[in-house]
Order: C-alpha cells, then structure tokens, then sequence
C-alpha cells in the first residue's frame, strides 16, 4: 500500500504578544500568570483520547483548565471567522492539519508568530528534535511547528470484497467497478479529504484571551513531558527524539532515518499543487 511521509497536528500558537505575556521572562513568572488567568481554549481534532489526554494532564501539571473544542477544521475556521465579525475572541490556540493552516489562518493573517514565545531550554535545543532544529513549516519559520509526523497508509482494502492483486496503481481506482464501493473523506475543502485527493491527483491565533496560558501551553506541548502526552494520544511518530515512541506507535509507522519521503505536508506542494487539485477535484465533482 502506498505510503507517504504525512503530517498528523501542528501547533499554532495562539497568543497575542500582549505586554503580559511579553513581562513573564522566566519560566515560573509565565506560569504565574498563566494561574491567574486560570484558563485555556483549545481547538483541535475531533479526537477522543486527545480530548481527554490534553486536558487533564495540563490541568494536573499546572492546575490551569483547559476546554478542548474538537472537530472537523472546517468548522473550527467557521466558528472563528463568524466570532472575529462579531468582535469575538474565544480561541486561544488551534491545532490543525497544513491545508487549514497554510491555506487560510496563515493566509489570512490570523496567526501570531509562536517562536518568540518559545522559553523553555529544552524546547529550544537543537539537539532533542529529530531534524536539529525545531520544525516551523513556514517561510518566516515563526507560525507553524510540526510537532508529528508519522509514515501512513494512503489506502485500506477490504480483502473480503477485493482481491489485493485486483489494484496495482491508482490509475485502477478508474475502472467503472468500483464505482460506488469507494469511501473517502470529502476532497472538496481543506483537510484529509483533499490532501488525498492531491495525491491521487499528480496555530497561535491573534487576540487570544488568555495571552499567557496559551503561551505556557505551548511551550509545554512541544516539550517532551506535553508532546508525550499528545503522541501517545494519538499514536503518531513525535518530532522529538527524546521520546520512546517505540513503546506505542507500531513500528511500520515510524519514519526511517535517511530516507527520503515524499512529504505530503511540504508547505510549497500545499499551498499550489495540493490546492490547486483540491478546486479541480471540487469543480469535476460540482461543488
């Protein structure tokens, strides 16, 4: 089956550089006052161990809540565009897949950048993520960091319906056959959906009202203590190399060193020729 070098989260930060967050210089004066806003608001995927993992670890680690909004990208874009018409700020950080973030919350100028916020020494060191350096997928290197990133499956197969042999290329999904026994996440807007779609075809949020608890929380996610947490939620390699991965992400599923993936989350390949596929696949299937 086919196989790519694909993205699983990425965090956008989502804290305005307000002169509280800018005052907490150490460490303990960020927690601080992140304990005196007392709390966070986080969007992410729809994902039942990451609703429940992310929130209660951060709340025993610093005693600040943290409400989890999980679902579909799309919707969390709708509900933060029709909240910032109103003059609404309820979003403080908002993870997401690449076509949402470099498609529309980076285009559209929603993002802070999260790398000056950046404190902890171990989350600035070089040397504890796989690629020397922290990931920011973006042109500034400020907005996006990769905090995931596993070897996926492209295709599953139902043996009991199909022969394994029966479909040698994706050229085979063609065949008049399998029409309507294929199922799919929708390609027509940003997300799995279309990210599939392009392949077969060739997030700190601005005004956060809670500046210092989205900051305290991002640091402490791409450390190894939250980042952990989050990859053991949901099963996918870290970007870290100082977690032992091994111990709950299959193996088949871990990139191997020096090999040269086809990254589907490459910022370049989403933000032309993914999208581009995205509006012809949209237009051939008339949406």
């Amino acid at each position: 089956m086919t196989r790519s070098w694909a993205l699983a989260m990425m965090c956008w930060g989502s804290c305005a550089t307000s002169a509280a967050s800018a005052a907490a210089s150490s460490w303990d004066d960020l927690v601080a006052a992140a304990q005196r806003e007392g709390r966070l608001v986080v969007a992410g995927p729809a994902h039942p161990e990451v609703r429940q993992a992310l929130p209660a670890a951060f709340k025993a680690r610093f005693g600040i809540n943290l409400e989890y909004i999980g679902g579909p990208a799309s919707a969390a874009v709708a509900k933060l565009h029709a909240e910032r018409l109103a003059g609404i700020y309820s979003l403080d950080v908002t993870l997401a897949g690449i076509q949402t973030v470099a498609t529309i919350l980076y285009r559209e100028g929603l993002l802070e950048p999260i790398k000056p916020l950046l404190l902890l020494p171990e989350v600035l060191d070089g040397s504890k993520w796989k690629k020397g350096s922290l990931w920011f997928m973006d042109p500034e290197r400020q907005y996006v960091l990769r905090l995931l990133s596993s070897e996926l499956e492209q295709f599953s197969i139902n043996t009991l319906q199909v022969k394994p042999d029966g479909l040698r290329a994706a050229r085979d999904l063609l065949d008049a056959k399998w029409k309507g026994r294929i199922a799919t996440h929708d390609p027509t807007v940003p997300g799995t959906g279309s990210n599939h779609a392009a392949q077969l075809y060739v997030q700190l949020l601005k005004n956060a009202p809670h500046p210092n608890a989205a900051r305290l929380f991002i640091n402490w996610l791409a450390s190894k203590e939250g980042l952990e947490v989050y990859a053991r939620a949901v099963q996918w390699s870290p970007t870290r190399n100082d977690i032992d991965e091994r111990s709950f992400v299959p193996a088949d599923s871990i990139p191997t060193p020096g090999v040269d993936y086809f990254d589907s989350s490459d910022w370049e390949f989403t933000v032309t020729t993914k999208e581009k596929a995205r509006l012809r696949v949209k237009e051939l299937v008339g949406r």
